[in-house]
């Protein structure tokens, strides 16, 4: 069978990846990340978002095709049809899963992954490749690869979605929130999930303390209090490394002039 061809077969082994090993795991491997580093070879997205690539992304080449519609769906999410939305959020959630699906992530962060991470590839959690460059943040010896991992943290703050670690652990408590009526995105789950801490499974409690120990060390990744202060970020912190912001705005939350830029929603 054509794997390239049959697109229905493609998805079901793309779904169990996680539990095959050897030759198998590495095929569908290779045909996703072809599919996430050039449009020509992903035929979901090409069809589901044919209109966005033709209005919005035309002479982009197809390397670049899917970080066009990523970046579309970023800043002007009204121009993505709901099956295009739908399809590329399934795309970015299936490649938080995976260092082997993030191009950049995977190039800039190869030697300190052999280095740190070699053995992670092969648990089977979703995402434990990727949180074991998260956990190891500190000893990241490229800069690059720091930064696009802290890149990826942010982008889990903002969307717990591509958080795959927190989705396998959390997955329980991530639906009663979403059955509270709790909308995905804008960091809406992860606070869902802070708000009932002690009520979580131990896991899912233990996976959540991660999330706010690094939120608490770089405000890069802490979406709520970024967007929440970014008044007071710019005008009392502008000057201080990102490690040490939070620290900065505590130090300032009692000033006396600090009314004058306070936002209402800044803690």
């Amino acid at each position: 069978v054509d794997l390239m061809e049959d697109d229905a077969l493609l998805r079901c082994l793309r779904e169990h990846r996680a539990l095959f090993t050897g030759g198998c795991r590495a095929k569908v491997m290779s045909i996703e990340r072809m599919a996430h580093n050039e449009m020509d070879f992903n035929a979901e997205v090409s069809e589901a978002c044919a209109v966005e690539l033709r209005t919005q992304c035309r002479g982009v080449d197809s390397r670049q095709q899917l970080s066009c519609l990523e970046r579309m769906g970023e800043v002007r999410a009204a121009k993505l049809a709901p099956t295009c939305s739908r399809v590329l959020q399934g795309f970015k959630e299936r490649a938080a899963q995976s260092v082997e699906l993030m191009g950049k992530v995977s190039s800039v962060c190869r030697e300190d992954y052999e280095l740190l991470c070699a053995s992670a590839s092969a648990l089977q959690h979703p995402g434990a490749s990727i949180q074991c460059l998260k956990d190891s943040r500190g000893q990241l010896r490229s800069k690059d690869c720091k930064a696009a991992v802290l890149g990826l943290m942010a982008g889990a703050s903002r969307d717990s979605r591509l958080d795959a670690m927190l989705q396998s652990q959390c997955g329980r408590d991530l639906f009663e929130c979403t059955r509270a009526g709790v909308l995905p995105g804008e960091g809406r789950l992860l606070k869902c999930l802070k708000e009932k801490l002690s009520k979580l499974q131990p896991s899912c409690a233990a996976q959540l303390r991660k999330t706010v120990h690094a939120e608490a060390e770089d405000v890069r990744v802490n979406f709520e209090v970024s967007k929440a202060c970014e008044a007071e970020l710019h005008h009392y912190c502008a000057s201080v490394k990102p490690e040490g912001a939070l620290g900065c705005l505590e130090l300032h939350l009692g000033g006396s002039d600090f009314w004058r830029v306070v936002s209402a929603e800044c803690p």
